[in-house]
């Protein structure tokens, strides 16, 4: 067996060619026949390069003793409760592997001729999600005043100035522990959230909600509002979190990223970029208040196959109807002059709204209303007469 060592050579080396600088070394290894295992293999323990991961984090399993020979097989084997076994993994003595639940591992060994044994199985853990969330890195961060200075999501508690310094060059903080750093928010719900920037324009903001609380900012649906980009110095901008209607409520990671002349949308809320600042926070999920009773109900301009269904529910001076499910919009409206609704406020004071006919007997009635930012959904069909 021959190894080469030569400075400024190109793969692969010529084990014969001459050279300048460099050494060759020569060894004698015997090949042996392989020999067939014997006996029932004993694989001993079922070792894991971690004990507890986050769902991102890949791991390798091995055994603690080889069994050697020829007509050895090796079956993988999970188990979410360490009694009920289903085979997994590759046929070798090691797997990495990754795990979103806590999960059991172990691994049958067959000498063929002599039996098999299973490993002494071993669990590994799910790691809690804050110990699972990213920390996005930066280049060059704030230095140069790339940098998030302020946060508020209008009609909440978060309202945090972290202002523009540009020393120390920290470019990730968790902000937790006063009621200006956190928010409740309704499920459904759309707010809007005000970023300021530093000095240095071309900034991009995007922000997530770890709706799910596995640890990880998914993209897109977790990702609730982006804008970009803001070019004027220490300038602010305003844009939407659009809240899905039917995440777990509790208390959930909000990130706010911001970084230099990239397309909003594109932000990643955990790979390196050059320029930026990103903040976290803590936000309550509540869920939406039960829908109120539909009532008043008219009906008008009524065929053999279709008719105007009209619904009076005046709240405060609002009035609004819209049609689908949680977040969709309006089909039909009116504005305070009774006009189709040009400015999209969706505000119609008019004691009524046409909203849907069909023509195969039945007609189907939606309200969906929003009341103090929470989002509401009713049905009723009758048959037409």
């Amino acid at each position: 067996m021959r190894v080469m060592q030569q400075e400024g050579g190109v793969a692969p080396l010529n084990p014969c060619g001459g050279f300048t600088w460099g050494s060759v070394m020569d060894f004698s290894v015997n090949i042996n026949t392989p020999v067939p295992c014997s006996g029932q293999p004993n694989p001993g323990n079922t070792l894991s390069t971690l004990p507890s991961v986050c769902a991102s984090n890949s791991f390798t399993l091995s055994l603690q003793n080889n069994t050697l020979g020829t007509g050895v097989t090796y079956q993988w084997e999970t188990s979410p409760d360490g009694s009920t076994w289903t085979p997994a993994g590759p046929p070798g003595s090691t797997w990495t592997t990754t795990q979103s639940t806590a999960t059991w591992y172990r691994c049958v060994v067959t000498c063929a001729g002599n039996g098999n044994n299973a490993s002494t199985p071993i669990q590994v853990l799910m790691n809690p999600a804050s110990a699972c969330i990213c920390i996005p890195t930066y280049t060059y961060g704030i230095g140069s005043g790339d940098l998030i200075s302020e946060v508020e999501i209008f009609g909440t508690t978060l309202l945090n100035n972290s202002g523009t310094a540009t020393s120390p060059n920290i470019s990730y903080t968790y902000y937790t522990g006063l009621p200006n750093y956190t928010a409740s928010l309704v499920a459904g719900g759309t707010y809007t959230i005000e970023v300021t920037i530093g000095s240095f324009t071309n900034q991009n903001i995007a922000v997530w909600i770890d709706f799910n609380e596995n640890g990880t900012f998914e993209t897109p649906s977790e990702r609730v509002g982006f804008f970009g980009p803001i070019n004027t110095a220490f300038g602010s901008a305003t844009f939407p979190l659009t809240l899905p209607c039917n995440p777990a409520p509790g208390v959930k990671r909000m990130r706010v990223r911001d970084v230099y002349a990239t397309t909003p949308n594109t932000i990643d809320p955990c790979l390196n970029y050059g320029y930026g600042e990103t903040e976290d926070y803590d936000v309550t999920i509540l869920p939406p208040p039960p829908c109120p009773a539909p009532g008043n109900f008219l009906v008008s301009a009524s065929t053999g196959s279709s008719a105007s269904f009209w619904e009076h529910r005046l709240y405060g001076d609002r009035l609004e109807h819209r049609v689908g499910s949680c977040g969709l919009h309006p089909r039909h409206g009116h504005d305070r002059a009774g006009d189709p609704d040009p400015d999209g406020d969706h505000r119609w004071p008019d004691p009524g709204q046409l909203l849907r006919s069909l023509p195969a007997g039945r007609l189907r009635w939606q309200r969906h209303e929003q009341l103090g930012g929470s989002d509401h959904l009713q049905h009723l069909q009758r048959p037409l007469r």
